[in-house]
């Protein structure tokens, strides 16, 4: 069948490149009648043919990423086959606007409409019966009868009219594919905002009936029982005044009352509620006063219970007074009165609720995906699906085999792990080890047991002590205890003993215990962790993840590109893994799915230029036009600036290659403490390369003027040689250097943060690790002079190369990797 299939697609594009071979009539009519298009209307048209083309391209990527997803709701039959069809047809279409579009000829066109109309029909069909009818012949049969037919000019513009309108249904087809009629009729739901319309709706018939029957019924708030009092469902009874008194009023004696103003006298900061009680005492008492056969008197509690709210309404039919307490009914939100219920479990309650809603929409908008989940809904990670995670998995299976086979173990007398602390930047896979790990053991235990997993930090957050959560995990056992974020739960002592304290004898508990726990903690500061966390018995295996290197990265990319079916060369999937170190794989995910937003935008398949356009916003942070209003002089400056360094790198092959050149505002985070040296003067003896080094990791987005951009296949920066670090050195100071050479003048306060990080290295290079005294630093600036002679000897060397980058800089504000090949190539 696949053979056959792309025998089917040989022909295809056969008969892409042969057009005219089996139009020859045609072709001869065409060239011997003298077209009647104008010019400008022969370009409008070409221009909408090669959009319409660019259009399919989206939609087939849009089937592809909808079928990789496992999104559809309907079950397609040779998923793989197809799946590989639709990509030779993405390619034919980007074929044609390469090969056919380009040559801009009115054969060229009938040729890329022709085909077009044909693409369309296929897709179109091919959606409509859910792929059952998705065979080549009928295609390329399309496409050959079409192209026997004369094409006059009123039948090629009619025809690219057709394709048209054709491309908004195949268009709304891909949009809505594998949707069945309630996804449908669910997400036209909430375009309207039904679930707004609905509540509002709710609420206002609601207050309308409830208004209306108490305009109507005067009786209700009588002390015998009135709608209102049986809704309520509270006691009541009147006072001496026949005023409606409820439970949330006390009766007292006159004693009583005498006590409580005694009591509240003595109050010194009398706060709003109690100086409101004080006065209704003061009035109670006087009352009694005057009317002695009257023993007690009704003292209300609290006025900002919700049962006042019904109080408010009874007082607000009474008369204005009652305006004061309804008011409360407007202050009262929903989830004040869920808390005042439901106490300590409304936010376990609410989560829960908004999780099942969430799932809930996703299974009725179709937008849920067929993934393996656990008993409890929680997605199942797999091993396979991380990349470069060797280590961890043969930890896991360790682990995993301790779980099934405690007896052996046990005999034995020894134990795995109990707990387990990965640390390491944000975003490295620190979580998904956790939830891979209990898929593991799952598969392990293979139904014979089910593996628990609880999020301890999620307990944290609705309140839980540590204890509770701790034997919450022996109930649930075998079972992962995953603590996120371990440092902010109070890990240190000297911050928060208490805590420490509570984690301590937690740990302890669950080593010497029989129960298969599992703790798993994770932090990205683990400084900050008391010492006496981090030995056997507690968390005693560390881990430590860092974020991917080249080769991860790049193998990264490879398969998150594939599965969303987004076709780029190998050689630019790799400059991307060269120019993205250290980023996590959140960082990779996100170049990607902004460059398919920003292809989606304008409907059209995702292109190399997206990704260029993403890196530039993600990771190189370019704030694109801030150099449009500044004067030439100013771009010369930043200019000569990045020239400099951009020719000493390019002179020396330094290990970082140039893949592009800036003068707009760049927000980078600014290196530093990778030499591992120590500076023991203080802050009033520290010069200001000093200070700069030391602050800069502090330092999160400092505005550089301009950069120069590399890329690099090391995979770590400790196995850098001191001639690689001396030519650092040398790109480092060559932007100083360079002003002098073309300007007759430097800038030192011109991003001087490239020179500190380039005095950083050299005193790395002259102290090897010892202390920087004053010797040290003398010797440093030295060397600083030498180097900077030798720079400038190459940039004299060199000043044509220099002043064609100043130039096209002041021009472009930015050269890419292919001007920057062209004026290396000139």
């Amino acid at each position: 069948m696949i053979i056959t299939q792309k025998f089917k697609l040989f022909l295809l594009f056969f008969l892409m490149n042969n057009f005219f071979v089996f139009s020859e009539n045609q072709v001869q009519h065409t060239n011997q009648e003298e077209s009647s298009l104008e010019r400008e209307t022969f370009e409008d048209l070409m221009i909408l043919s090669r959009e319409q083309t660019q259009n399919i391209g989206f939609c087939i990527q849009q089937i592809l990423q909808t079928l990789s997803s496992n999104k559809e709701q309907i079950t397609i039959k040779n998923k793989s086959e197809i799946i590989q069809t639709l990509v030779q047809l993405q390619n034919l279409t980007e074929q044609l606007i390469q090969n056919i579009y380009s040559k801009n000829t009115k054969d060229a066109l009938i040729e890329g409409v022709i085909f077009t109309n044909g693409i369309m029909h296929f897709l179109i069909q091919a959606i409509k019966t859910n792929f059952k009818e998705f065979d080549t012949n009928k295609l390329i049969d399309l496409i050959h009868k079409k192209s026997s037919i004369k094409i006059s000019d009123e039948t090629l513009i009619s025809l690219i009219k057709k394709n048209n309108s054709m491309i908004e249904k195949l268009i709304y087809a891909s949009d809505r594919m594998g949707l069945t009629w309630y996804n449908l009729a669910y997400r036209k739901f909430k375009d309207l905002n039904g679930y707004s319309i609905i509540k509002n709706s709710s609420i206002l018939i609601a207050s309308t009936f409830f208004a209306a029957y108490l305009l109507h019924h005067s009786p209700l708030i009588k002390a015998d029982g009135g709608f209102l009092h049986r809704w309520v469902g509270k006691k009541h009874r009147t006072d001496a005044q026949g005023r409606v008194i409820y439970d949330t009023a006390e009766e007292k004696t006159l004693s009583e009352i005498d006590n409580d103003i005694e009591l509240l006298k003595n109050h010194p900061h009398p706060t709003k509620e109690e100086a409101k009680k004080f006065e209704e005492l003061l009035l109670a008492k006087e009352y009694l006063e005057k009317n002695p056969t009257i023993k007690t008197y009704w003292i209300s509690k609290e006025t900002s219970n919700p049962e006042t709210i019904f109080q408010g309404i009874s007082q607000f039919i009474k008369g204005s007074d009652g305006l004061i307490q309804i008011g409360s009914l407007c202050t009262l939100s929903l989830s004040g009165i869920g808390e005042y219920l439901l106490g300590d479990w409304y936010q376990q309650s609410k989560h829960f609720g908004e999780k099942t809603l969430e799932d809930l929409d996703k299974v009725m908008s179709g937008s849920k995906a067929n993934k393996d989940v656990n008993p409890d809904g929680q997605e199942k990670v797999y091993f396979k699906d991380m990349v470069g995670c060797e280590e961890l998995e043969a930890l896991a299976r360790k682990i995993a085999n301790f779980i099934k086979h405690p007896e052996r173990y046990e005999r034995a007398q020894i134990e795995e792990h109990r707990g387990i602390l990965l640390y390491g930047p944000p975003q490295t896979g620190k979580s998904l080890f956790a939830k891979a790990l209990r898929t593991l053991i799952q598969d392990t235990l293979g139904g014979e047991r089910e593996m628990s997993f609880i999020d301890g930090k999620k307990y944290l957050d609705y309140g839980y002590p540590l204890d509770m959560i701790f034997k919450e995990a022996e109930r649930l056992a075998p079972c992962i205890l995953f603590l996120d974020e371990i440092d902010l739960i109070g890990t240190n002592r000297e911050k928060d003993p208490k805590k420490t304290g509570q984690l301590l004898t937690c740990m302890q508990g669950i080593d010497i215990s029989a129960k298969q726990i599992i703790v798993i903690g994770a932090t990205n500061r683990i400084e900050q962790m008391d010492k006496a966390l981090l030995v056997d018995g507690r968390f005693g295996k560390k881990i430590f993840i860092d974020y991917p290197d080249y080769a991860k990265r790049k193998a990264f990319l490879d398969r998150e590109l594939s599965k969303r079916s987004i076709n780029l060369s190998s050689e630019f999937i790799d400059h991307i893994a060269q120019e993205t170190e250290n980023c996590s794989y959140n960082n990779l995910r996100r170049i990607i799915t902004e460059a398919i937003i920003l292809s989606a935008n304008e409907t059209r398949p995702v292109c190399q230029d997206d990704f260029e356009k993403t890196l530039d916003t993600e990771i190189r942070k370019i704030d694109r036009g801030t150099r449009l209003s500044s004067s030439k002089e100013e771009k010369e400056i930043i200019a000569a600036y990045q020239a400099g360094k951009a020719v000493i790198r390019h002179i020396l092959k330094t290990k970082q290659q140039v893949v592009k050149i800036t003068i707009e505002n760049v927000a980078r985070t600014i290196k530093s403490g990778q030499t591992g040296f120590v500076f023991t003067n203080s802050d009033a003896n520290s010069s200001e390369n000093e200070k700069l080094s030391i602050s800069s990791d502090k330092i999160d987005n400092k505005i550089k003027l301009g950069e120069v951009f590399t890329k690099s296949n090391i995979s770590s920066s400790e196995l850098i040689s001191d001639e690689e670090t001396k030519k650092e050195c040398f790109a480092l100071l060559a932007g100083n250097v360079a002003q002098q050479v073309l300007l007759n003048t430097s800038f030192s306060s011109c991003n001087k943060h490239d020179r500190a990080e380039a005095m950083q290295m050299i005193y790395g290079l002259i102290s090897q690790g010892e202390k920087i005294d004053e010797k040290v630093r003398a010797k440093a600036l030295e060397l600083k002079d030498v180097y900077e002679k030798e720079i400038r000897k190459i940039l004299e060397e060199n000043k044509d190369l220099l002043r064609k980058i100043v130039e096209t800089l002041i021009e472009k504000t930015t050269i890419d990797r292919y001007d920057w090949a062209k004026i290396i190539a000139e």
